[in-house]
């Protein structure tokens, strides 16, 4: 299934992208399994 999805390099940090994703933390990889209203995609 994972071979039908796109691929988004976020060209931030990987402590930005955890703050995206409201998190305090640092984030290397993550993965959307439902997107839903979120602006996550928009971000990246």
């Amino acid at each position: 299934m994972l071979e039908k999805k796109g691929v988004h390099h976020y060209k931030g940090k990987n402590i930005e992208l955890g703050t995206e994703c409201g998190k305090i933390l640092r984030v290397c990889t993550m993965l959307i399994i439902v997107q839903g209203d979120t602006d996550i995609m928009r971000s990246m």
